[in-house]
């Protein structure tokens, strides 16, 4: 299993997308506070996000890399964990029912 094909362990993915966002961060040379002041959030939240605890909206994860300046296929990459996440989220609260369409069966 590859580091981008987190299938069968959602537990990977917080921690995926807070350690990409951390990467960006750090590349950007911006401290825990300066991110958090840029996009508008307590300068507490940006931990939680970066060790997996918590994990953004994929609308924060957009305000983040826009504000590190991240583009191109790094943003596409962390873009798709953090949807990915919250896609898994969605389903596993709203699941899909097995029953069958014929009554009779």
């Amino acid at each position: 299993m590859s580091t981008n094909d987190p299938e069968g362990q959602p537990n990977l993915l917080p921690k995926m997308v807070g350690s990409a966002l951390r990467e960006a961060r750090e590349a950007k040379k911006w401290g825990v506070r300066e991110l958090a002041r840029r996009i508008g959030v307590s300068p507490g939240a940006i931990p939680e996000w970066e060790q997996g605890r918590r994990t953004p909206s994929p609308l924060i994860v957009a305000r983040i890399l826009g504000s590190l300046g991240t583009v191109g296929d790094e943003q596409e990459r962390i873009l798709n964990l953090a949807l990915h996440y919250r896609l898994r989220k969605i389903v596993s609260a709203y699941p899909i029912c097995t029953c069958r369409d014929d009554p009779d069966a």
